[in-house]
């Protein structure tokens, strides 16, 4: 009799002899169930097999932004970007028009976000910046930012090299001709006066061509006024400009009044009647008449004076007071009631006690 009769029912040894045979296909199925899962044709041990290809997208700085190197509060330039695939740095460029101007950093850690004290980079102010970043390993990985612009305003000037003092027409031609460093590129030119500031724009815009022909036009704001300016101001960089020479300019299409009497150096008593007189253009319907010491206002003479039928008022002298010992620094101006932009001033007189 054999070993494996011994003691086995034969029923019991067809049953371990079936498990034998059925064992290593279990384990086989088991190895098999746990690659549907988790295995692949070279899985290594590493991470994913297909990774995202490379990519970058560069948000910020905008488009249009302006810094100002050199400027502790208009240099802080934020750069970010959005990316896929795996990389670990980024080189940062500045570019300017089709050019690299110089590295801003390089291998720098790719979390998305770099700050950055704008810098020219030895380069020309100009408003066609633009930031470049790029995977330091893949060079071809890269995007740029929108152009914007760097100016250094320390260095940024006008000088006007023309003087144009004196009084022009309306419609005259006046070339004006400047020089200037370190500029967008782009100028714009105002007209104001010493007293009111901006009255109107002449050209924006334009290019920083050292030159540019202006018709000559009061902006219907006064005539015979010879307290305009020409200023010329950087398109980008507003506290970069230049004001020229004070000068005059006569436009008969607007206002204009002149106050002829009193006379220069005249003497008028308290009290006394005296008559103002005045020269107005023909739409000038009404005027204030102010009493000045200097430049400082002293009281109203009469207010809304018709001047359509008669362009003299009758004055009964008065000081208000302000006379100690006689004054020679009188003044009367006259505005025109709807336009208090349009006045005429006239020559100092005194103002004495009646005899």
């Amino acid at each position: 009799m054999g070993m494996v009769d011994a003691g086995w029912p034969r029923n019991e040894r067809k049953t371990m002899m079936n498990s034998r045979n059925l064992f290593p296909v279990l384990i086989l199925l088991g190895l098999a169930g746990l690659c549907v899962h988790g295995c692949s044709e070279d899985d290594g041990g590493g991470g994913d097999p297909f990774p995202d290809p490379c990519s970058i997208s560069v948000i910020s700085p905008a488009t249009g932004t302006i810094f100002q190197p050199g400027n502790d509060e208009q240099d802080d330039c934020t750069i970010r970007w959005n990316h896929t695939g795996e990389f670990s740095t980024v080189d940062i460029t500045l570019v300017k028009g089709e050019a690299d101007v110089g590295p801003i950093a390089t291998d720098v850690a790719n979390n998305g976000l770099y700050f950055w004290e704008a810098d020219n980079l030895g380069a020309n102010n100009g408003s066609d910046f633009r930031i470049r970043v790029c995977a330091s390993a893949e060079p071809a990985c890269c995007d740029e930012s929108g152009p914007f612009t760097l100016v250094n305003t320390n260095g940024c000037y006008f000088t006007f090299t023309n003087e144009w003092q004196g009084e022009y027409d309306a419609g005259d031609t006046l070339n004006l001709t400047w020089n200037s460093e370190n500029t967008t590129g782009t100028v714009d030119l105002e007209l104001h006066t010493l007293a009111t500031g901006f009255v109107g724009g002449i050209a924006a815009g334009v290019p920083n061509s050292g030159t540019y022909d202006w018709i000559v036009d009061s902006f219907h704001y006064a005539t015979s006024y010879g307290f305009y300016q020409i200023k010329l101001v950087d398109h980008e960089v507003e506290n970069c400009y230049a004001l020229g020479d004070t000068f005059g300019i006569f436009d008969p299409d607007i206002c204009s009044i002149t106050v002829l009497d009193p006379a220069r150096n005249v003497i008028w008593h308290e009290g006394e009647q005296h008559d103002i007189n005045l020269n107005v253009s023909d739409d000038v319907q009404a005027v204030d008449l102010r009493l000045y010491v200097g430049n400082i206002f002293v009281e109203h003479i009469a207010l809304d004076v018709d001047v359509t039928t008669s362009t003299s008022y009758t004055w009964t002298v008065n000081d208000w007071d302000q006379n100690i010992g006689g004054n020679s620094t009188y003044r009367i101006r006259a505005y025109n009631a709807d336009d208090r932009y349009c006045m005429g001033i006239s020559d100092v007189f005194t103002i004495v006690a009646h005899p």
